[in-house]
């Protein structure tokens, strides 16, 4: 080796420190970094947290089955027409004095159900509609106002309005 290559040797070792030193930042420029990097990192924190919260309240906890959310809209949805459809064909039901299995029953066989709509502003008077035109075809589906005696089997003496099923069922097969 030369005194030139031993030379240069020493000045970039001399001149590596020096680079380091002026890659480096000032320490308040660190800490502010640092600060800044903390308040990102906490306010993810709490995302996170209010996201597995509203997982958690629409039936998505982390391990759960892997619906979407829209199948659980779906669902809730479904589950709001059906309670609707209860509630106001119950109170329709009492109204019209009918047997309320018997009549739902029948608007079931006939297909009356399946485009009524309980979110509609139309659906309980359609609903009465098709339960009165279903009492002229069978008046069988009013409530009897007797009540069966206490010791007396509930075929015997009860009056003719009260539901055959027999005769409900020779008239849907005719059709």
């Amino acid at each position: 080796m030369d005194e030139k290559d031993v030379n240069k040797e020493n000045e970039q070792e001399n001149t590596e420190p020096e680079q380091e030193q002026e890659k480096t930042f000032p320490i308040e420029y660190v800490k502010a970094l640092r600060e800044e990097n903390a308040k990102y990192r906490t306010k993810a924190k709490e995302v996170e947290e209010k996201l597995n919260k509203v997982l958690k309240s629409l039936g998505l906890d982390e391990g759960s089955n892997e619906q979407t959310l829209e199948e659980v809209i779906a669902q809730k949805d479904k589950l709001i027409k059906d309670l609707t459809f209860e509630k106001s064909f119950g109170r329709i039901a009492d109204k019209l004095e009918v047997d309320p299995l018997f009549t739902k029953a029948l608007l079931r066989e006939q297909g009356k159900l399946e485009n009524v709509d309980p979110s509609s502003e139309t659906f309980e008077k359609l609903l009465l509609e098709e339960i009165k035109s279903l009492i002229e075809e069978y008046p069988q589906i009013k409530k009897s106002g007797n009540k069966p005696q206490v010791g007396i089997p509930p075929n015997q003496g009860t009056p003719q309005s009260q539901v055959d099923m027999n005769s409900i069922i020779r008239k849907l097969a005719k059709k």
